[in-house]
């Protein structure tokens, strides 16, 4: 091979090695620029979807935070306008001096509330216990009235409207004691009767309920004003 010849494939080494070097780097080029444009997008995505999950969380709290002021302001609305039904006095119309005498209990009870009561009823059970009972056993028998009461649902026979009267009108009502709670140990003052007592009404829509009691002891309660129980009153 003449010099001249092995010039020309030195050189035509060279061009195709340049070529080389310049493939590789355009190729190098173009990974590393692939490499951020999608490292970019990953980016940009991930930020979206940070941003997405906060708004969407923002706004959920939001949410809660208004649904709770409503309940509360729709609570307090209702509490300042609704009917509020309860009794303030309770009477016998005697004290018994036989066993075979009627006793008959007065209950007096006002609207202080705003909205009349619909649908009301009232109902009573009466209880009679040796004034040797333990007060344990007493109280839990009054919370048990109150926590029967507030359970219990509208009365089939809703035939009472209480409407607002303050402290100027009044609603009353008369039972008779069950003549099975009254024996010689009542009359003598050996027992006491307890009077329990739940009224129920509609007001804004909604049920309510007043538990109620009252005691008499024959020699020390007067009939006139029953005193109440320490237990078993409750309103809803």
């Amino acid at each position: 091979m003449s010099s001249h010849e092995s010039g020309l494939n030195t050189d035509q080494k060279t061009i195709k090695t340049g070529k080389n070097s310049r493939y590789r780097v355009y190729l190098r080029y173009l990974r590393k620029l692939i490499w951020q444009r999608c490292h970019m997008h990953i980016r940009h995505e991930h930020i979206t979807a940070w941003g997405t999950l906060l708004l969407a969380a923002a706004t959920l709290a939001i949410a809660i935070v208004t649904c709770s002021t409503d309940a509360t302001t729709r609570k307090a609305l209702v509490a300042a306008n609704r009917a509020w039904v309860g009794p303030y006095l309770a009477q016998t119309d005697k004290s018994p001096n036989n066993i075979t005498d009627a006793m008959n209990v007065i209950v007096h009870f006002r609207n202080t509330g705003l909205e009349p009561g619909v649908k009301g009823g009232i109902t009573f059970e009466f209880d009679s216990m040796d004034v040797t009972d333990p007060i344990a056993h007493i109280r839990d028998i009054q919370e048990e009235h109150a926590r029967t009461c507030l359970a219990k649902k509208p009365p089939i026979e809703q035939s009472r409207i209480f409407y607002p009267s303050g402290e100027s009108a009044n609603y009353r009502t008369a039972e008779r004691i069950d003549p099975k709670r009254i024996d010689w140990d009542v009359i003598y003052g050996k027992k006491y009767i307890t009077i329990h007592g739940c009224v129920i009404y509609e007001t804004f829509g909604e049920f309510r309920h007043s538990a109620f009691c009252y005691w008499f002891r024959a020699g020390v309660t007067p009939i006139n004003e029953l005193p109440i129980c320490d237990r078993g009153n409750a309103t809803d």
